[in-house]
């Protein structure tokens, strides 16, 4: 005989799905408690010395208690129908005195297995529509990796138990339509701070156009894969710099970003991926080990600016203070072609060479120059 129900075991508090069998013991019968909780379960003899008694005047409502000794095993949900029957083998059982007055099969490994509930899912992947908005679809708190890929334009209720799995690890919402979330949308997207376990996030193909600063700087901190690529991007918000401590993996490829914001500077990137985009001549679509393609610092445009106008650099020469000379020429490449300068940072550099003082002859003899590093400008 057995019983599906949810049950508690005193002095636990909050019931569990599981199973109770009446089975054929060595000597009289035995209750068995199964249940997903290896705390929980339990093997009791059936016997009036070891039960005290027992509650069943709730069984109508789904409720019983059966007493023993040391525990009680309280039945908070079942169906009345098999819970009185149930109940009544019980008392049959205990008022046998060792006679066997209903027949009970031997209880098997294989019982326990078939009735215990199924595991509850850990990876989830939805793809269709119907199935996403289906009134029966539930995210289980033991979900760590969930894809969600069915053209989503809002965030509502549905999003937001989602975004509530505080073990999620890992989060894949490529193919969706972010780019038509309202502002309000946006908001509610921010509570995705609270999934402070999250290491992984995929937002590719959605069309983005921008990322609001607000969710930007939302994300965990413990996020160290961020995969952006093949959306709209025109720029990266500086909210991300927020990240810099833990995010190794970047990828932005596939956007139309023209340039790569000096933050970068500060990130220890292990895996990147900018290319196919649409950054400027002169700098690489990509990341190197090497040299970061960033947007040149206002010191450098400056001292690019004095050094390209002599009306100007022979007022500075008189202004400037002496370190900022000495320094001024660390921050200008000179362009192989055009023989202008242009700022040593934001720039791919792609000779270095010693310049030939004939060639600026007038400038080295104004400023002192002996030689400089040789580029190709991004107009040459």
């Amino acid at each position: 005989m057995k019983l599906d129900c949810l049950l508690l075991i005193a002095p636990a508090k909050k019931p569990i799905q599981g199973t109770i069998f009446i089975g054929n013991a060595t000597k009289g019968y035995k209750l068995v408690v199964k249940t997903r909780n290896k705390g929980q379960n339990r093997e009791l003899l059936l016997h009036k010395e070891n039960v005290k008694g027992i509650i069943d005047k709730f069984s109508g409502a789904g409720k019983a208690t059966i007493m023993f000794q040391n525990l009680n095993v309280l039945i908070s949900e079942a169906q009345p129908e098999k819970l009185r029957q149930f109940m009544a083998v019980l008392k049959q059982c205990l008022s046998s005195n060792g006679e066997k007055p209903v027949s009970l099969p031997r209880l098997h490994t294989s019982d326990f297995k078939e009735n215990l509930p199924p595991p509850k899912p850990k990876k989830m992947e939805i793809l269709e529509r119907n199935e996403y908005f289906s009134s029966s679809l539930q995210f289980p708190q033991t979900l760590y990796d969930l894809r969600i890929s069915v053209q989503l334009k809002k965030v509502g209720s549905k999003e937001i138990a989602w975004l509530g799995l505080k073990n999620l690890t890992r989060l894949n919402l490529d193919g969706n339509l972010f780019c038509l979330l309202k502002r309000e949308d946006w908001r509610k997207f921010e509570k995705i701070s609270r999934l402070e376990n999250l290491q992984e996030l995929y937002m590719r193909e959605n069309q983005l156009r921008f990322l609001p600063e607000p969710f930007i700087e939302a994300l965990p901190k413990n996020l160290f894969h961020l995969d952006i690529s093949e959306n709209e991007l025109s720029y990266i918000p500086p909210k991300l710099f927020h990240l810099h401590k833990s995010l190794s993996h970047l990828f932005i490829s596939n956007n139309r970003l023209r340039y790569i914001p000096n933050f970068f500077r500060r990130f220890r990137l292990m895996q990147s991926d900018f290319s196919a985009n649409s950054i400027y001549p002169g700098v690489k679509n990509v990341l190197d080990e090497n040299r970061l393609n960033l947007v040149p610092t206002l010191y450098d445009l400056a001292s690019t600016t004095l050094l390209n106008n002599r009306a100007w650099l022979e007022v500075a020469n008189g202004i400037l203070p002496v370190l900022v000379k000495h320094n001024i020429f660390d921050s200008a490449l000179t362009c192989s072609t055009c023989l202008k300068f242009v700022p040593s940072s934001g720039l791919n550099q792609i000779t270095s060479k010693p310049l030939d003082p004939a060639s600026f002859s007038n400038i080295t003899t104004r400023i002192g120059c002996v030689e400089a590093r040789v580029v190709k400008c991004c107009n040459c």
